[in-house]
């Protein structure tokens, strides 16, 4: 829930070679900063590398969104 935490976690991606970008939502009364690390054709494609990043343990969660 806050700007710095993304900040950071945006940072240690992009030591890893991760770009990301900063999506920044309202939901349940608080503001989100959600990071997102790409765009798919697909959610089997996002899902799937999303998989490979956890298990890489470069990320803990991670969920698939549409645009």
């Amino acid at each position: 829930h806050k700007k710095a935490h993304a900040d950071n976690y945006m940072a240690t991606l992009a030591q890893k070679g991760i770009e990301t970008t900063m999506k920044v939502t309202d939901g349940g009364g608080k503001t989100w900063y959600l990071v997102r690390v790409s765009e798919f054709t697909d959610q089997k494609s996002a899902q799937s590398y999303g998989h490979r990043l956890e298990a890489d343990h470069i990320i803990d969660e991670f969920f698939v969104t549409k645009k």
